[in-house]
Order: structure tokens, then sequence, then C-alpha cells
């Protein structure tokens, strides 16, 4: 197999994408793949996970051993004994200063004490990790990483010394959640000038204060940082993995206010997602050799019908999950914070077949992805 520069996009979904985009991860990791990850870009659950997998090695991108045998047997036990929404609220009654911040500080402080404590600037630039939000002000999609944060319109500090679980909470701010308010005076801001990635020139910030939002508001899936205007990848990246984890919009029960808001932001996120999934089948469509889209939900007949290899169907279908068995997986609200080991060992193992199957029915010989099974993992 030949070497690659790997650009990973995991999609928001809450836990159930954080645990699903483990099985992915797992199933490249059997290829000692993640060593070949030069850029990852993260929205909401995928933030959420990448933290958790750099908190469990201390805060280094870990090699396929170290991951599968000892992140991810971490992150197994570490999410059946926390609840999210459950910390949130146990952190308003132990810190009742707490009530006044906004949803998304709240988060921060609960990742916080998960042990997410250092500044971004701990994360090294390779893998270059891209966090994802989207700003309030400008409506844009916000962008935090070790070398800068910020959004084209607003401009960008670099370097930036925040702390990692505030970025993490603002990819991970849903509506239902509340955003997380930055402070824009400690730092310098600075815009591009037209035409250049390297030239700068500094700017007053038009606001003090920025209020930051779930990065799925803008790009559920991640991909544009990782793609450049015309459907190129952008540089540093030669195969695009897109791991999909996002849930479908649910029948409405319309209600004022709360459901109501909810129901909104339902609906346009999937238009946003429906615009992004596009982009992504129409470049794999034209550069089939040049990554793949793994989508929660797929299963072995739909996968490799589509990629017209049925004739694998009998013997790839006995060896994972059926259409059934995967159905509990689809059916897990985004807002289920409540981890079992049963639980979790379906969505993982989901996640690792859905990648197994799609690296295999979509490759060439030249890919040199074969078949492995989970039951060989």
């Amino acid at each position: 197999m030949k070497s690659r520069c790997i650009g990973l996009a995991l999609s928001g979904g809450s836990y159930r994408a954080l645990v699903f985009h483990l099985g992915v991860l797992a199933r490249l990791a059997s290829d000692d793949l993640l060593e070949e990850v030069s850029f990852i870009s993260t929205v909401s659950g995928g933030s959420l996970g990448t933290a958790l997998i750099y908190a469990t090695n201390d805060f280094q991108w870990p090699s396929s051993q170290t991951y599968l045998n000892k992140v991810v047997p971490e992150i197994r036990q570490f999410l059946s004994n926390h609840n999210l929404v459950r910390e949130i609220r146990s952190q308003l009654l132990r810190n009742p200063a707490a009530w006044l911040r906004r949803g998304g500080n709240k988060l921060a402080l609960v990742l916080t004490s998960w042990g997410i404590k250092p500044s971004i600037q701990t994360i090294a630039d390779h893998p270059r990790w891209i966090i994802n939000a989207t700003t309030y002000e400008t409506r844009k999609n916000w962008r935090f990483m070790s070398r800068r944060m910020g959004d084209p319109e607003f401009g960008y500090a670099m370097n930036p010394e925040v702390p990692l679980a505030e970025a993490v909470a603002a990819s991970a701010a849903h509506p239902m959640i509340g955003p997380i308010m930055i402070d824009t005076s400690p730092f310098r801001w600075e815009r591009y000038v037209q035409g250049s990635q390297k030239e700068t020139y500094n700017i007053t910030p038009k606001y003090k204060k920025l209020l930051l939002w779930d990065g799925g508001l803008y790009d559920n899936l991640g991909t544009e940082a990782l793609m450049k205007t015309g459907s190129k990848l952008r540089p540093g990246v030669d195969f695009l993995i897109v791991s999909d984890a996002s849930a479908p919009i649910s029948v409405p029960r319309y209600w004022l206010g709360y459901p109501s808001l909810r129901r909104m932001a339902d609906i346009m996120a999937t238009q946003v997602q429906s615009l992004r999934t596009r982009i992504i089948m129409d470049f794999l469509i034209n550069e089939p050799t040049k990554g793949r889209y793994i989508k929660l939900g797929h299963h072995a007949d739909y996968i490799l019908n589509n990629a017209k290899k049925a004739h694998d169907i009998v013997e790839l279908s006995s060896q994972t999950l059926s259409d059934e068995r995967i159905d509990p997986v689809r059916n897990i609200k985004t807002e289920d914070t409540h981890m079992t080991y049963e639980k979790f060992d379906l969505i993982f193992r989901h996640g690792f077949e859905v990648a197994d199957l799609t690296l295999y029915a979509h490759g060439s010989d030249d890919d040199g992805y074969s078949f492995r099974g989970y039951n060989q993992f």
C-alpha cells in the first residue's frame, strides 16, 4: 500500500458520532494508517472524540498500535462512567456562578474536569487539527488550530493561547446547549492580504466579544477545511476520508418554544449538510482514488451494491452487522449522552465495519485495502 497524506473529516452527531468515529479510526489503525494522517478537521461530536483521543495519550496524536491498545479501551471505560448532560447540571449545582455563564462555557467547564486542560498550543502542528465552530456575528466558519484562530471576515489571531476545552466546547455548542462567548481583547487580530496566504496586516476587531456556536450550523462534515474552491483537496492532503455520523432529520412535533427552535436548527443543519454531501460525492465520482465517504447507517448490502460488487454480498454480509442490528445505532438520539459498554461496542463495531466495507468496496488493486472483518480485529 502506497504512503498517503490522509485528511480526516469527522462530523458532528454528539456521542453517537464520537464512538462511530472511534470505530472508523480503529479500521485505519488496523492498517497502520494513523501515522499517515496529515490533517484532522472536526465538528461537534468529532471534536469531542478527538479531544479524548489526545487527552488519553498525553496530548499527542497516537500511533496506530497505541490507539488500539491504549486509547480505545480507556475512552470506552471513561464514557461508560461519564454523562455529559448530567455533569453540566452537576456543575450548576456545585458552582452557582456557572448559572451566569453561556451554555458553551458551562460545557467547557465539564471538559476541563475531564482532563482537557491545556492550551490549544499544546497540540502539535502535525497532524494539524482544525476545530470547526460557527461565528454568530459573521455567519462564517470559525476555525481553531494551534497556529491561528478566526474566520476570514472577522480576522485571525496567530498562535492563540486558548484553552483546548473552550475550542472543543465552541465546536459542540449546539443551539440547545448555547454558545460559548470569547473575549477578543487579549489577542492581536490580523487579516490576510487579498490573494496572499502569508502576508497579513493588523486590524481592530469589530466586536469586543463573539458568540461561537456548533460548527455543524455551517459545515457539519468538516470538509470545507480540507478542500479548496473547485472541489480540489487542499495542499498537504492527497486522500480524503469523511466519517459522517450525522443524524437524519426527525419527524416533527410542533410546539411553541424549545421544540420549535430545535426543529428550525435541525432543518437548517440538514440543508447545509445536503449541500456539503453533494460536493463530496461529486468530488469522489470525479476522483474515485482520492477518498472515501463513510456513512453511519450503511450496511453491507447497500455498500457493495453501490460499488458494483454484489458478488461479495453473501460472504461479507454474514461477517458484518445486519440491517436489523444497525437500526438501534441509527435511532440513537443526538442528545443521548449515556453510554453503556454494550452501546459503545455496537456503535464502535458499526463504525469499524462501515469503514472496512467502504475502503474495500470502492477500492482498486492499487489501493491495497482488503476486507479485514471485525472478528479478525
